[in-house]
């Protein structure tokens, strides 16, 4: 390999679409009108783990998914919707976040 010649480097941009961000959604607005949205979408919104997720689902504290196709499934953004009020009204009567299962 010849050392002498000089390599120019190749300047990539890099477009992140809503899909690939990292920052959380802060208003529950930025959710789709009508619709399904996948998991990761929906811990953008609720701040749990992949594993407390599927915890809560079990138990009853989550809405549970649609199957949109055999390897493929969703929430509908109305059922988020809704939650997200539900944990906000938990959050102002009980000055914490934490979904509770409603006895």
């Amino acid at each position: 390999m010849d050392t002498n010649k000089r390599v120019t480097p190749v300047k990539i941009d890099v477009v992140r679409s809503p899909e690939t961000s990292f920052q959380k959604p802060t208003f529950r607005n930025n959710l789709p009108e009508i619709g399904f949205i996948r998991l990761p979408e929906v811990l953008r919104y609720i701040p749990v783990s992949k594993s407390s997720w599927w915890a809560g689902i079990r138990e009853g504290v989550y809405p549970p998914p649609v199957k949109l196709s055999e390897r493929t499934s969703g929430w509908r953004v109305e059922d988020i919707r809704a939650l997200i009020g539900n944990l906000s009204q938990q959050t102002e009567a009980n000055g914490r976040i934490g979904a509770q299962k409603e006895v």
